[in-house]
């Protein structure tokens, strides 16, 4: 007797309503867009949701054309498949925000290696990097991981360093179009006009207008330049911060180190857990006689404990804070010797 494998053939059926398309997904394909297996599991809880046909409606800002870029850049885990399935007349901006429309998981920020680059958010957890020579497929996928956090303001615009730095990534993808499509750098430009197009000085500002007109020149010269096949080796020529791909590394607790059955985290835990530990530690060691150090990396700590016998006598003998005896003297005496010693 052979065990049958069941697969699932359903299918489900969405109509979009400003266009009137639709689309078949099956159950798998479902799975990935968290919006819309809400939908199904509650049909009966809405009486619009569906048609007379039985097709469930998607309303704006669900847009058909979005949809099919965002769910094949979903299926496929590859967020440069959204620049080059979105035509140049789509908002690109409204089809990354699709992405969490629907509930999907976002891509990464991109792990660049030897960048000014800071966030927006300087609260970032520690991680250990590595980096090994991309490929085709992983440097496109990185640069697009940028246009993305680029779209989010994941970056400190604030920062002269820092908007420098993303002027010299945008020339970067402008200026190859054997890696990088006509159409996906159309799409970075005009994330980097409604992103960060203020922070730019008039220089950059002509510097990238200029390159976008010399793209618009070149557009079918760009386009047989263009390496269709994802297997091509990267050229020597293009040498820069998105040849590296980066894996970030989960940090153990190695660096820990026993006090009296107490474990101290070191740069490995963030700075709420580390606060809780030492309060632990000062109600363990709060009658004992004992001398400690502690340093993070986030936040510089010093915290010394002393307890020496003195302070103990003192204690015992009901003397500690107290105000300490003054010595008696004589304000009236003189406190110079006496006249005749002092002009003899």
């Amino acid at each position: 007797m052979t065990d049958t494998l069941e697969v699932d053939n359903t299918r489900y059926t969405f109509r979009f309503t400003d266009s009137n398309q639709c689309i078949c997904l099956n159950k798998q394909q479902l799975d990935c867009i968290p919006y819309l297996s809400v939908l199904v599991s509650h049909k009966d809880d809405f009486l619009s949701n569906q048609n007379e046909t039985d097709e469930y409606l998607l309303h704006p800002p669900i847009h058909y054309t979005w949809f099919i870029a965002v769910q094949h850049s979903i299926s496929s885990e590859q967020p440069y498949t959204l620049f080059t399935e979105l035509p140049e007349h789509e908002n690109i901006l409204g089809a990354i925000q699709l992405i969490d429309y629907l509930g999907c998981t976002s891509f990464p920020l991109p792990l660049l290696k030897e960048t000014d680059l800071i966030f927006s958010n300087s609260a970032t957890d520690e991680k250990l990097v590595t980096y090994h020579r991309a490929n085709l497929v992983e440097t496109r996928n990185t640069t697009a991981e940028f246009v993305i956090a680029l779209s989010k303001n994941a970056y400190n615009l604030h920062d002269y360093k820092t908007v420098n730095e993303i002027i010299s990534l945008i020339k970067i993808i402008l200026t190859n179009p054997t890696v990088y499509s006509s159409r996906f750098r159309h799409h970075t430009l005009t994330v980097a006009k409604e992103c960060c197009w203020m922070y730019f000085s008039k220089v950059q500002q002509l510097q990238l207008y200029t390159t976008h007109q010399n793209i618009q020149k070149q557009r079918k010269l760009n386009s047989l330049m263009y390496l269709y096949d994802d297997n091509n080796p990267l050229s020597d020529d293009f040498s820069n911060v998105f040849v590296w791909k980066g894996t970030s590394i989960a940090l153990k607790v190695n660096n820990i180190h026993p006090v009296n059955d107490v474990w101290i985290m070191r740069s490995t835990e963030n700075y709420t857990a580390k606060q809780c530990i030492l309060r632990g530690l000062l109600r363990e060691l709060s009658s004992d006689r004992f001398t400690t150090s502690y340093r993070t990396n986030d936040t510089p700590t010093e915290i010394k404990l002393e307890k020496t016998e003195k302070e103990g006598f003192l204690a015992r003998s009901r003397r500690f804070n107290v105000i300490p005896q003054r010595p008696t003297y004589d304000k009236f005496n003189h406190r110079f010797c006496s006249k005749t010693k002092k002009y003899r």
